[in-house]
């Protein structure tokens, strides 16, 4: 019994002895061994995320099922899968000033109905996708306009083609101009003065008015006639033969008690007065 009580006793002292080592040996661990905030491997542990103000950098990702922040810094990519809501509104912007920058031939594109903007040069602003452009109010151009025609909204059938036809309905200008001819439905009204080189009839171009040469008219009717082309009534016959400067001028001759009218006309080669 006495032998068995030794026992007891010298097993409890080994015992009390191993736990009082297991102690020790943890203190000085904790007291003298690797910080914990140390990179592994070392035998440590990474020290967790926390709540502290000392700024902490996680090497791996980090998942979350929210996240709050006043603000966020990140250096590199940010990719979201989800989209981006912002309750202020979202300013996207790069740290060359408050502009909404892209680089490159490319711009603001929408996926939902394919058009948006664009640059591919440093000179147009393009519209992708040749989606057209709309607005209520007015597109202003201080340089001018370019394109192959332009419709009126209101009517298709009227339009302007610089390099072809055109349709209007009525122009009100203080000067018109025209380098082939201009051609109207109803009139043409002018206030001062019609230029050209040559007015047509438009129901049959066989009639035409050449103010400085020969025109040929159906009827003419005026109260009076004054033109360089027309000679005043004078006494006497005429000559036979006419100068080329002369063709489709009239002259008014008294002959024979009565008034005769001659015209300078091209007959057989030659300039000849012809009685009417």
């Amino acid at each position: 019994m006495k032998h068995f009580t030794g026992e007891v006793v010298s097993l409890s002292k080994s015992l009390l002895l191993a736990l009082i080592l297991s102690l020790g040996v943890s203190f000085a661990y904790a007291q003298f061994g690797p910080d914990p905030g140390t990179v592994a491997p070392n035998n440590n542990v990474p020290a967790p995320v926390n709540v502290g103000t000392e700024a902490q950098v996680k090497a791996g990702p980090l998942g979350v099922t929210a996240f709050t922040a006043d603000s966020a810094a990140i250096s590199g990519n940010l990719t979201v899968s989800g989209n981006q809501y912002g309750s202020g509104g979202l300013l996207l912007r790069d740290a060359g000033g408050s502009w909404m920058r892209t680089y490159g031939a490319t711009g603001w594109y929408n996926g939902t109905y394919g058009g948006g903007w664009y640059m591919a040069d440093s000179t147009w602003v393009s519209v992708y996708g040749n989606k057209n452009i709309y607005t209520g109010g007015v597109i202003r151009g201080d340089g001018g306009f370019t394109g192959p025609s332009f419709t009126d909204i209101n009517n298709g059938g009227y339009y302007v083609d610089p390099n072809g036809t055109s349709r209007l309905g009525a122009v009100n200008a203080d000067s018109l101009y025209s380098y082939n001819w201009v051609q109207s439905a109803s009139y043409m009204q002018a206030n001062s003065y019609i230029y050209s080189q040559m007015f047509i009839d438009l129901n049959n171009g066989g009639y035409y008015v050449d103010p400085n040469g020969t025109s040929r008219m159906g009827t003419i009717v005026a109260d009076s006639v004054s033109s360089s082309a027309l000679f005043l009534p004078v006494e006497g016959s005429v000559t036979t033969y006419c100068a080329p400067s002369e063709r489709g001028k009239m002259k008014m001759v008294y002959e024979g008690g009565a008034d005769r009218l001659y015209i300078c006309v091209l007959y057989l080669g030659q300039y000849r007065w012809s009685m009417h």
